[in-house]
């Protein structure tokens, strides 16, 4: 008869088999819940830092944005209050502002004399003005009687000018001068404004 195959025996003392020992190989449950812990822990972090700051940067975009939604609302409300302003402004340059003018034109006048005055104390003092204003004129200094005033109608007198003259100092009152700078001014600024609004 055939002999019968041979398995090898393992029992034997000192006989190792080849194959590596599983239980010194393999880590405890424990490390590998842990390791994957602190793995997914610290991915999670990242994700919740990544978002954070997409957050953030998507907040300032947003506070930029109204801002500068904000500026152009600004300047829009200030130029529509600007044109709105200037009918009423150039209304009172034509109609109040001339009869401020006449108003305070005696005070304006005494204001000149006093420093000229000391010159010559005794003599009159000339007003010189266009024929056109020499009725207006004399009604305003008609309430100054502590002066000797003499309105002297001078046709070469540009309209809205009074030279005061005293011996042989004499002093320019601009009105009209005054009335065209404050004039200036306001088409100056309703032309920035008119440009504001038209870039931004």
């Amino acid at each position: 008869m055939p002999s019968p195959f041979r398995l090898e025996e393992f029992d034997g003392p000192g006989r190792t088999t080849g194959l590596p020992d599983l239980e010194s190989l393999t880590t405890p449950p424990e490390q590998d819940a842990l390791a994957a812990f602190d793995k997914g822990y610290a991915a999670g972090w990242e994700d919740a830092a990544k978002a954070t700051r997409q957050e953030q940067e998507q907040s300032k975009t947003a506070v930029a944005q109204s801002l500068q939604d904000l500026g152009f609302t600004y300047q829009e409300a200030r130029a529509h209050v600007m044109r709105s302003l200037t009918p009423l402004v150039s209304g009172m340059l034509t109609r109040l502002l001339p009869r401020l003018i006449r108003d305070t034109l005696g005070a304006r006048i005494i204001e000149e004399i006093d420093g000229i005055a000391d010159k010559s104390a005794d003599s009159p003092i000339d007003l010189l003005i266009a024929p056109a204003g020499a009725d207006d004129l004399r009604t305003i200094i008609g309430r100054i009687t502590e002066l000797p005033l003499r309105v002297v109608e001078e046709a070469t007198v540009p309209e809205g000018q009074i030279f005061l003259r005293l011996g042989l100092t004499e002093r320019e009152i601009d009105l009209s001068g005054a009335l065209d700078s404050i004039s200036a001014a306001l088409n100056g600024l309703d032309s920035l404004n008119r440009k504001e609004s038209v870039h931004g």
